[in-house]
């Protein structure tokens, strides 16, 4: 319940923004670098970029009928999914604990 409480919802939609206003091209890059002070490794990058974007098409389309034809729909649904990986690394070992 912790992990997944308000508390820690609030942080990861307040971590989201903050890796959205930092304007990067590459959120996943971004997320990590903010989360855990490194750069993604290459099989990092590629396991978050598709857990990104497999959460961003499920918003899509689930959000596809009642958003049809709304050109935000996307950005809502890329939000949620910046939302979830934001979320995801809050809840890792790195992020919780110190080595």
């Amino acid at each position: 319940a912790l992990l997944n409480g308000d508390t820690i919802t609030r942080a990861a939609t307040a971590f989201a923004e903050r890796v959205t206003s930092e304007q990067s091209n590459d959120p996943v890059e971004r997320a990590v670098l903010t989360a855990f002070g490194r750069p993604t490794t290459e099989d990092e990058h590629d396991l978050l970029t598709q857990f990104f974007e497999a959460q961003k098409a499920q918003y899509q389309s689930e959000g596809a009928e009642a958003d049809r034809g709304k050109p935000e729909s996307l950005s809502a649904a890329e939000k949620k999914a910046r939302i979830d990986l934001c979320h995801m690394l809050m809840s890792s070992n790195e992020f919780v604990y110190l080595d």
